[in-house]
This record gives C-alpha cells, sequence and structure tokens, in this order.
C-alpha cells in the first residue's frame, strides 16, 4: 500500500503516522500493552500523553491494515443495515471516518463536537441534548475518553439510541476477515 498526500491536508496525516509510528513499540513497551485490544481501555482519567497516542496510533494502525485488506469501516454499517449515524467527534479519527464513508449510502446525520459551530461540511453539529429520532446510532470518533462519552450519551439519550465505538468496529471487521 502507498500513501500519499491527502488533497485538503497535504502531508500532515502523513507526518503525523509517522511520527506517532515511531513511538508505537515505545510506548508498547513502557505500558506493557500485549494485545490489539488494550488500546481501546485508555481512559480519561490517564492524563499521560503518550497513552492517548497509543491508542491514537492503534486505532489508526488497525484502520490501515483493514483498509490494506480492501475493506471499509462502512461495511460495518452495510453488513447490519444501518444507513443512517450520527457521529461523536470530529478530531482526526472523526474526518478519517468521514472519508471512508464518502460515497458510500450511509447518511451522516448530524455531528457531535464541541470545536465547530451550526454544521461542518454541510451536516449540522449537534449540542448533547438535541433530539435524536428514536433507535438513532451514534459512533463515537475518539482514540480516548470512550467510556466517558458512552455514559454522558447514555445519560442523554438512554437505551432510545444505539452507540458503538470506531476502534471496536474495526475490529470487530478484522476478527471477521481472519475467520
Amino acid at each position: 500500500m502507498y500513501l500519499e498526500p491527502d488533497s485538503e491536508d497535504g502531508f500532515k496525516y502523513l507526518e503525523e503516522i509517522k511520527r506517532a509510528k515511531h513511538n508505537y513499540k515505545k510506548y508498547l513497551r513502557k505500558y506493557n500493552f500485549r494485545k490489539k485490544y488494550d488500546f481501546l481501555s485508555i481512559s480519561e482519567n490517564q492524563k499521560d500523553s503518550s497513552l492517548k497516542d497509543l491508542s491514537y496510533i492503534g486505532i489508526i494502525d488497525n484502520w490501515l491494515e483493514l483498509y490494506s485488506k480492501g475493506h471499509s469501516v462502512g461495511d460495518y454499517f452495510i453488513e447490519h443495515s444501518i444507513t443512517n449515524i450520527y457521529i461523536y467527534g470530529m478530531g482526526k479519527i472523526g474526518k478519517h471516518l468521514l472519508r471512508d464513508l464518502k460515497g458510500r449510502e450511509i447518511e451522516i446525520s448530524g455531528i457531535f463536537a464541541r470545536s465547530l459551530k451550526d454544521e461542518y461540511l454541510g451536516i449540522p453539529v449537534l449540542k448533547m441534548g438535541d433530539t435524536l429520532p428514536m433507535n438513532s446510532v451514534v459512533v463515537i470518533a475518539l482514540s480516548y475518553e470512550i467510556d466517558y462519552v458512552k455514559d454522558i450519551l447514555f445519560r442523554t439519550y438512554g437505551d432510545s439510541v444505539t452507540i458503538l465505538e470506531v476502534g471496536r468496529i474495526i475490529l470487530e471487521l478484522l476478527d471477521n476477515i481472519s475467520k
């Protein structure tokens, strides 16, 4: 697989991947992460930025592996007949998710992102507590603080929404491919 600069962001993501990969093994040894699932347990209480980097690296590394095998996160939604989602988080992972879903028949009905106003790329930006239709699917596009966000979403929307995580979606797809 050959990666090229993004037309929108230039070399920014490639440089980030290079930096992250450089530190990857050091972080694995330092924090004794041995399994590909371990990085998903990083919480908001762990302020060490290297742990946050490790979590991000783990998700991106698995995403690239998924992509190199000819698959996409969009495959998960198609397999589960999900045609409409909301995204929580519009940092790097959220932007990668948008790119991954581009051209797929999956509508993004809204984005939860503190850093954005009214809309992003024509998609409404929502605030926690805004009304969502029953049985909505919210996809958390973060590399850490996932349990904290899940708790807030559950306290706000209860069982009326399904909460998914990009990292776990990727791992499930990779597990299904290897079976």
